[in-house]
């Protein structure tokens, strides 16, 4: 994740309030007009340059316009303590929407937040707040906890320990009052469906789609029909 890739890939910069900090974006347009905005949280194994193939491909399929951003510590998005927090991480996508409502012009009911893994953590926790069109889980998981194990990953144990010790979504997915759309591989090792139902439990209007793949290889067709299912 902390590979950098050329300046010229980002063509959106925004600007974290009360910092000295600048998120790297990409926006991938639409080839025809959309007057909706998928805001995209990429997981803890990508960074802004090597989700974009994904990204490219929900807004030419889906004929939406995609927005993703950079966490700290990945790419050109120096790493910071205090932005690899909790509080940090909803910062960063809060600053995000900002830019898409204040900028960009959207409407947050225009908007969906898109969440991948890791990025299902500031997506859920953001859509508490505001009162978006939707969000969109792609495996996720109840809590940080669910990742600790023998089985787990080392970028996700070292990302979850160190920066999230303690987040639950279970907690955070209560408030959400928005549609939800969860999106999760029957063969993930790492969070099964058992706890995901667990928290749709937790959830007021959602759609589980369960796919016959693990955590990582998801195809782009099955998430972009799953969506179609769910719009």
């Amino acid at each position: 994740p902390q590979v950098p890739y050329p300046h010229e890939f980002v063509n959106t910069w925004v600007t974290v309030p009360n910092s000295e900090f600048r998120i790297p974006c990409r926006l991938e347009s639409s080839r025809r007009y959309s007057d909706t905005l998928i805001i995209y949280a990429h997981g803890e194994r990508e960074n802004l340059f090597t989700c974009t193939p994904t990204v490219r491909g929900l807004a030419d399929e889906l004929q939406v316009n995609v927005l993703a951003y950079e966490y700290s510590g990945y790419g050109l998005y120096p790493a910071s303590s205090t932005l690899r927090s909790k509080d940090g991480m909803i910062a960063t996508l809060e600053a995000v929407v900002t830019h898409a409502t204040t900028t960009l012009g959207y409407q947050y009911g225009h908007i969906l937040l898109w969440g991948y893994s890791l990025g299902c953590l500031p997506v859920i926790a953001c859509a508490t707040i505001r009162p978006y069109a939707g969000i969109i889980l792609q495996s996720a998981f109840t809590s940080t906890t669910d990742v600790f194990s023998d089985s787990s990953p080392m970028v996700m144990q070292s990302i979850y320990e160190k920066c999230l010790p303690s987040w639950d979504n279970r907690q955070l997915v209560r408030k959400v009052r928005c549609d939800i759309l969860v999106i999760h591989g029957s063969f993930d090792s790492y969070v099964g469906m058992d706890r995901i139902r667990l928290l749709g439990q937790d959830m007021s209007r959602y759609t589980l789609v369960e796919t016959p793949f693990n955590r990582w290889n998801i195809p782009l067709s099955v998430l972009v029909e799953s969506y179609r299912m769910w719009s």
